[in-house]
């Protein structure tokens, strides 16, 4: 186990606060990914993608659904 979690990722146009996230749904093709708070206002991007009232989004870039699926085998606790 790390000393120091990577909180955030990259997916798509946002950062996530992976430490924020509550759950996530592998539908196959996409994952749907939901927040326990509003992170509309996300740094690094000009014009930044808000969140759904639901506070979830999905994901359905292969590459970034392989990223989220390498980052929680690397942070996975034993």
């Amino acid at each position: 186990m790390r000393a120091r979690p990577y909180a955030f990722l990259r997916i798509g146009p946002r950062w996530v606060n992976m430490c924020m996230v509550t759950d996530i749904e592998d539908h196959g093709d996409e994952l749907r990914i939901f927040v326990a708070a509003d992170m509309a206002r996300l740094a690094g991007t000009d014009s930044p993608e808000a969140i759904d009232v639901a506070r979830r989004f999905s994901v359905k870039d292969e590459e970034d659904i392989a990223r989220v699926k390498q980052w929680l085998m690397l942070n996975e606790e034993d």
